[in-house]
């Protein structure tokens, strides 16, 4: 039987396998999941400073605009994920871990790992393809898997053809074929903006036919850390 830690809780440990799920962690992400009850954000930073002195988690200032969390090695072997030295999100990798962890915990769909993806639908993975950017829901009482691409800013345009580009690389594989015919298979598209959301949603209604749905959520979180709030 492994060791306890006798410096993790219960709740610190989901803290940990949640920052594993999702790539990272920010107070108010911690606060949404696990401390739904607190009214002051002290209360989830009493809980990260401890974290990050007992070197469990990293924390990391992206500019001015924010502050995360990731998995320290030593947080790694505790959770029984691969162990890494942690580095900085950079400006073009950051808002596609932000996005999809808050889309998620808003709306409790499951990200997949790259990993985990990979281990529970081989028949849907291609080699050189990403895998990082998969979630699961369901729809209608029926396991639908999703896939979040990100706004940055990014034109109506360009974004069209990223979903035909996503959809066409991914039809001639016939378990993935299989999802979208049956109407399992969706695009999630995560902007900042609802004047954005407008603009991308008459765009895929213009442009966009067939069994795959595509849905344009905005997340808050995204649109202040561009505009820096």
């Amino acid at each position: 039987m492994a060791k306890r830690n006798v410096d993790i809780s219960d709740r610190d440990r989901k803290l940990l396998e949640f920052v594993g799920q999702y790539r990272l962690g920010t107070d108010a992400l911690f606060q949404s999941a696990f401390f739904p009850d607190a009214t002051e954000a002290r209360v989830v930073r009493k809980v990260t400073f401890r974290l990050v002195q007992q070197n469990y988690l990293r924390k990391f200032q992206l500019g001015l605009k924010a502050a995360y969390y990731v998995l320290s090695p030593r947080a790694c072997r505790l959770i029984g994920v691969k162990v890494w030295e942690p580095v900085p999100f950079t400006e073009q990798s950051f808002p596609g871990a932000l996005g999809a962890a808050c889309y998620c915990v808003a709306s409790g769909a499951k990200r997949y790992t790259a990993a985990k993806f990979l281990q529970s639908h081989p028949d849907l993975c291609k080699p050189g393809q990403c895998r990082s950017n998969y979630f699961k829901e369901e729809i209608e009482g029926k396991f639908a898997l999703g896939m979040f691409l990100i706004d940055r800013a990014t034109s109506p345009k360009r974004m069209m053809g990223k979903i035909r580009k996503v959809i066409g690389q991914r039809y001639p594989m016939p378990a993935f074929r299989d999802l979208i015919l049956q109407s399992r298979f969706q695009l999630v598209i995560l902007t900042g903006y609802t004047e954005k959301r407008i603009a991308l949603e008459l765009a895929v209604r213009a442009g966009h036919r067939g069994p795959v749905r595509v849905r344009v959520e905005v997340v808050p979180e995204l649109g202040d850390w561009l505009t820096g709030g």
